[in-house]
């Protein structure tokens, strides 16, 4: 009849085995109305650390959804998160010219709005995002190394939905980068993404090791994602444990496209360099490990295999599978290399040319 109403429970035992970081029992409930013409319903979402409510309507002078979330504590997802979040949502116009707005906001701080319309008809979009987010929320996608600080972002998609009709800005402030393999720390990190007709200027700098690493160019966001990036240090500390030590100036710019017309080419200055030779820890019992020979001749692949090395065949084998990145990098040591220990102080002066591909450099 015009009052019937329809109710549903359900009860999980583990939602975690939809989202592995919410373990725990949840339940759902859901009513469904039909009051004269108008289909309405509610339903209500509780589980572990996540609540959620929805009500709407539909009916055929305009159908209206609103949604909203709460999720108690971020870092289940992240232990670089605190706090938790806040979603709300205002639907409207579903099945004609769906439009609606999002908003998303953290107890940091952090706030994001979404908003627009979609036209099914002719699969076009009108929608703009603006807000800032926490940078720590990019974690699972670049571990193991740890981003954190926060982005702004003032965004619009004008037309079909694509990267080429997507423009505006991503700007990053006072942001830092910690990567353990490469030991580098990036402090007072500041960098912008300008988008426009599916193409990227991007300009960031920052502070690492003692020294200013700066980035800019652009990069094409549509195949064949054609770039032009230019990368520079100054006065970038690398040190190998107690082994190497050295002082870095380095203008690198990296050309072309991503279907083989990619290349690296620059230069690379040493100053203070200086190897030093461990009173322990070379020679012993230890065996030799494996090495691995990248462009070697075909001489000394003869030789390896004369010799019944089984890495010989492997080394053969070991050909660029993707696409060829030329190297060409000119080092330069502009102040003399000293190298001590074990009885040894010596100084060498010279340059050498980095040649051949990023996978097989020689």
């Amino acid at each position: 009849g015009s009052g019937a109403a329809l109710q549903l429970t359900a009860d999980l035992r583990n939602f975690g085995v939809f989202v592995p970081q919410l373990p725990g029992p949840a339940q759902i409930q859901a009513t469904l109305l039909e009051p004269n013409s108008a289909q309405k319903f509610m339903a209500a979402f509780a589980g572990p650390g996540l609540s959620a409510n929805a009500k709407g309507a539909f009916a055929e002078g305009g159908d209206q959804v609103t949604l909203t979330a709460r999720l108690s504590s971020l870092n289940r997802f992240d232990p670089g998160l605190s706090g938790g979040a806040t979603m709300e949502a205002l639907l409207t116009a579903l099945r004609t010219v769906p439009s609606g707005t999002v908003r998303l906001s953290t107890d940091t701080g952090a706030q994001s709005t979404l908003s627009g319309r979609f036209n099914p008809q002719n699969q076009t979009a009108d929608i703009a995002a603006t807000g800032t987010l926490p940078l720590a929320l990019a974690g699972p996608f670049v571990g193991p190394r740890a981003l954190s600080g926060d982005a702004s972002f003032d965004m619009r998609l004008v037309g079909p939905p694509a990267l080429s009709a997507l423009s505006g800005q991503v700007a990053v402030t006072n942001a830092r980068l910690f990567d353990p393999a490469a030991g580098l720390t990036i402090s007072g990190l500041t960098a912008t993404a300008n988008l426009r007709n599916g193409r990227a200027g991007v300009s960031a700098n920052g502070t690492a090791n003692e020294g200013i690493v700066d980035l800019s160019g652009s990069v094409g966001l549509l195949a064949p994602f054609r770039t032009d990036l230019t990368l520079s240090a100054t006065d970038l500390m690398f040190a190998l444990q107690s082994i190497l030590q050295t002082r870095v100036r380095t203008e690198l710019r990296i050309q072309g496209a991503f279907d083989g017309e990619l290349s690296v080419g620059g230069s690379v200055d040493l100053f203070d360099t200086e190897v030093r030779i461990p009173d322990t820890g070379l020679g012993g019992a230890t065996p030799i490990p494996d090495i691995d020979h990248k462009g070697a001749a075909p001489s000394v692949l003869q030789t390896q295999e004369r010799a019944g090395l089984s890495s010989a065949k492997e080394a053969e084998g070991n050909l660029e599978t993707g696409p060829v990145v030329p190297l060409n990098i000119q080092i330069n040591a502009r102040d003399p290399i000293f190298v001590r220990g074990r009885g040894l102080d010596a100084a060498f002066e010279g340059a050498l040319r980095l040649g051949g591909t990023v996978a097989q450099p020689n």
